[in-house]
């Protein structure tokens, strides 16, 4: 990049940001607003800990497990279909 270039783009930045905060809108163009209002995170680092109560205190703070885990209606043919798969029975042969 020449100087030339460098100089002009330098302007051209400062009087864009001194334009933004002349006119209120410096949070989005220098993003000052405070994370905690706006919702849930997107990510969470957890340290220092046992695993298990790290991992809930992740989830609790991503929103809970309901974000991830969908509850599922399940009818009552396949309810009894499973119970059926999970049988303690040894199965039989049948001779061809």
């Amino acid at each position: 990049m020449k100087r030339r270039d460098f100089f002009k783009k330098t302007f051209y930045t400062g009087v864009t940001a001194g334009a933004a905060i002349a006119f209120g809108d410096a949070g989005k163009l220098f993003a000052t607003g405070s994370p905690l209002n706006q919702g849930p995170y997107d990510m969470v680092a957890v340290k220092g800990g046992d695993p298990v109560q790290m991992f809930d205190k992740a989830i609790e703070s991503l929103g809970g497990m309901k974000n991830f885990v969908k509850r599922v209606r399940r009818s009552w043919s396949n309810q009894m279909s499973d119970g059926m798969l999970c049988r303690n029975v040894v199965p039989t042969l049948i001779p061809s």
